[in-house]
């Protein structure tokens, strides 16, 4: 049987290394929005940016939040309809 100790250990490492892979997951796709020019694939990007929300700081979710909706405020309809459709209220 395993010791407490050694279960302590693996649910340790299992656990740095899930937060890690997020992080990264996170930076890649603030760097690929930053990186985007085009409205509706930014608004996208923001979208699926959301979908990581339990691992960003509510302070960073909430800017990039007004952020795509002032995008999608001011460009085409089509962007809108994306940012509607996604998540509804």
């Amino acid at each position: 049987m395993l010791q407490p100790r050694y279960i302590v250990l693996f649910f340790i490492l299992f656990t740095c290394g899930f937060g890690f892979s997020q992080t990264k997951n996170i930076d890649s796709l603030v760097h690929l929005l930053n990186s985007t020019s085009n409205s509706s694939e930014k608004i996208a990007r923001y979208l699926t940016l959301f979908e990581q929300h339990q691992s960003i700081e509510k302070d960073s979710l909430f800017k990039y939040a007004i952020r795509a909706k002032t995008l999608a405020v001011n460009s085409n309809k089509n962007a809108q309809t994306l940012l509607r459709t996604r998540y509804k209220p």
